[in-house]
């Protein structure tokens, strides 16, 4: 966006919290915007995806947990954690129980939220465990949780730029799809 900023300044960017499948459908259908960053797995011929990056999930636990002296956790060692989880709608969900599913278990499911930002709370505060996409965690204090990778299975999300197809957008959105793109594109420093 800084990027962006600097060929169009003058150009006003909103920008909206889309979470759920259905909220990014409305949005995009309902020409609420041009674009939309959205992990949400949707198979429509009328939308355009573009993947722009994957990310790993990690699992947060309290910072007082039985497991924080170990490096990594099996899924296995969460099977009687309190769970904290995206709400239903939110393809996150889906990506984390579909992981437990293939180890032969559901996740002891207390709480269900819709942000990230509620679910580090909610694990700081000791109410459970949660596993969140690895970008998440770049920005908050790693003091109130450990932070795990699962040795045994590797949970995933892609993350896409999406718009409709045959909607017009005007040249600044395509010269900011252009830059998402070659953003991701470059070589990790």
């Amino acid at each position: 966006m800084k990027q962006f900023h600097k060929e169009f300044p003058k150009v006003t960017i909103r920008l909206s919290e889309i979470l759920s499948r259905e909220e990014v459908i409305e949005a995009l259908v309902g020409s609420h915007v041009h674009l939309v960053i959205t992990n949400q797995s949707i198979n429509r011929l009328d939308m355009s995806f573009i993947p722009i990056y994957t990310e790993n999930f990690v699992v947060l636990l309290p910072s007082n947990h039985p497991l924080q002296d170990q490096d990594v956790v099996l899924l296995a060692d969460l099977r009687e954690e309190k769970f904290i989880i995206s709400k239903e709608g939110f393809q996150t969900r889906q990506d984390v129980l579909n992981t437990f599913q293939q180890s032969g278990f559901k996740p002891n499911i207390q709480i269900e939220m819709e942000r990230f930002e509620t679910a580090y709370s909610l694990v700081e505060q000791g109410l459970g465990i949660t596993i969140v996409p690895e970008n998440y965690i770049k920005y908050v204090s790693k003091n109130a949780y450990n932070i795990k990778h699962l040795s045994d299975l590797s949970i995933s999300r892609i993350v896409y730029l999406a718009y409709m197809n045959n909607r017009y957008l005007p040249p600044n959105v395509l010269r900011f799809i252009e830059m998402v793109k070659a953003f991701f594109d470059r070589p990790t420093e």
